[in-house]
């Protein structure tokens, strides 16, 4: 068996040159900020991503601002997603703003303590606005398919 080396991510002696899982970062959602001025860009979803996304949301292992209600999300998504209370998109113009549809994040991401019932992350997602109404209409179809399981 080769000896690859210890791997600098995860520490295997099995890693072929840093292969591993942990060495493929989850950048999906992430923005960022560009090199020069310029618009930001939220990036789309593959048609894998937004499955993955999608069964993510039903499995519940992914936390939305879609999750806050209304009433309560003025408030809260600051203190939820702390980011956005730290003044994370102070500085997006509103035309970039109107492109999130959806505000996420994976709950193992998710710090120790919440706040009124609801996770609190250090880190978020965006989803752009066209992924979001894809995400949308499949996340309805999921759930009903899910409700109607026949065992």
């Amino acid at each position: 068996m080769p000896n690859f080396g210890k791997c600098e991510l995860c520490g295997s002696d099995m890693c072929p040159g840093g292969d591993c899982a942990e060495s493929a970062p989850d950048n999906r959602g992430k923005v960022e900020e560009p090199a020069a001025p310029g618009p930001r860009i939220i990036p789309r979803m593959t048609e894998s991503e937004l499955r993955e996304f999608v069964l993510g949301v039903c499995d519940n292992q992914i936390f939305t601002d879609k999750h806050i209600p209304p009433s309560q999300w003025e408030s809260m998504v600051r203190s939820i997603f702390m980011v956005l209370g730290l003044g994370g998109l102070a500085e997006w113009t509103p035309e970039e703003l109107n492109e999130i549809g959806c505000i996420w994040e994976w709950m193992r991401e998710a710090g120790p303590r919440s706040i009124n019932g609801y996770p609190m992350f250090m880190s978020l997602r965006l989803l752009h606005k066209e992924d979001w109404a894809r995400a949308k209409v499949a996340l309805e179809r999921e759930s009903k398919r899910r409700e109607n399981i026949k065992v």
